[in-house]
């Protein structure tokens, strides 16, 4: 009897035995996937963080983008203004140069007419 029962209690062990290994690996497993989950979370909240970032910076180069261009059409505005400006004053110059050669020329030709006068007179 004293046999059996130390087989029964050997057996009984054994089973105890088979029974907690079995439950840490079940507990190992949850442990891993846990972890697991854990570890995906953290790589998709940091996804989700760059996709952010990415924007941020596709967004602030976009605003930059458009103040250059911006600025850029602004100084081709004025360098424009600046030249019509130019040419207008070029153009105001070369018309009160031509005016005063002109007035020149009239002012020439009433003299000599002038002068044909007196000469007619003294003859």
């Amino acid at each position: 009897h004293a046999e059996g029962r130390a087989d029964d209690v050997n057996q009984k062990s054994q089973e105890e035995a088979e029974a907690t290994r079995k439950a840490e690996e079940e507990q190992a497993k949850r442990k891993a996937e846990e972890e697991e989950k854990a570890r995906m979370k953290v790589e998709e909240e940091e996804a989700a963080k760059r996709k952010v970032e990415e924007e941020e910076a596709k967004r602030k180069a976009e605003e930059e983008e458009a103040m250059r261009k911006a600025v850029e059409e602004e100084a081709r505005r004025r360098a424009e203004d600046e030249e019509w400006k130019k040419m207008s004053e070029e153009e105001e110059a070369a018309k009160r140069r031509a005016d005063m050669a002109k007035r020149r020329a009239e002012e020439e030709e009433e003299a000599k007419r002038k002068a044909e006068e007196e000469d007619a007179k003294r003859k």
